[in-house]
């Protein structure tokens, strides 16, 4: 690859906000390679031999999609160079500002919370520990900030999810580990409605994800549900 071709790249990543430390380059003499650190997102150029002005890429995208994305034909530096601009702005963003994020479902998910293991469920007659209360009030403030840097609500919408989740956090000191239950189904469940209403269909889905992956039985509530299922 041209140096002129590299200096070229180096100059559009620096100015769509990023560092060059940002990422790892793999070359040789048939293709370069830009990739991403901490990650598996790649941009390859691949010269014309009969050309070094032109380029076919070869690029993974930031999404579920498990084969990256192969032009058919060589094309000239700049267009390639612009969809080199493209995978920057739309799939390297979006993976790092991920990689700020602390997923708050993966606590309920992964770490099986406390309130929605089967185990737990024996025991719905006795209240939290002072543990399990921090724990609690600590799970319900990342799905307030999960929801907030997710979804472009409004100041009203956000107060009216912090309220109820300030509700929660309160009756961790006094309700049954049952009670707190019935109280965070209902907050889940409450706004997967709004949200379907409001046509954030993607928020819906991941609060419903959480009720999936609990043994807390949502069968009954099919009107909130239906259409995200």
């Amino acid at each position: 690859m041209r140096i002129k071709h590299k200096t070229k790249i180096a100059e559009v990543i620096k100015s769509r906000g990023f560092e060059l430390a940002d990422f790892e380059v793999q070359t040789n003499t048939t293709d370069f390679t830009i990739k991403a650190k901490f990650g598996k997102l790649f941009f390859t150029f691949f010269p014309n031999p009969a050309d070094n002005n032109e380029y076919k890429h070869l690029y993974k995208r930031y999404t579920i999609a498990k084969q990256p994305f192969q032009s058919k034909f060589f094309a000239s530096f700049d267009s390639t160079l612009n969809t080199f601009r493209e995978w920057l702005d739309k799939d390297v963003k979006a993976f790092m500002e991920d990689q700020d994020l602390k997923d708050p479902f993966a606590e309920f998910t992964e770490s099986k919370s406390t309130f929605f293991s089967e185990e737990s469920s024996k025991d719905d007659d006795s209240k939290l520990t002072p543990e399990e209360s921090k724990t609690f009030k600590a799970e319900l403030k990342n799905i307030q900030q999960y929801i907030e840097s997710k979804y472009n609500l409004q100041k009203e919408q956000i107060d009216e999810i912090k309220k109820s989740l300030d509700v929660l956090a309160t009756a961790s000191k006094s309700e049954t580990k049952g009670e707190l239950k019935k109280g965070l189904k209902k907050f889940f469940l409450d706004f997967i409605q709004k949200f379907t209403i409001q046509g954030l269909i993607e928020g819906a889905k991941a609060l419903y994800k959480v009720l999936q992956d609990s043994p807390i039985d949502i069968s009954e509530f099919t009107d909130q549900i239906k259409y995200i299922t």
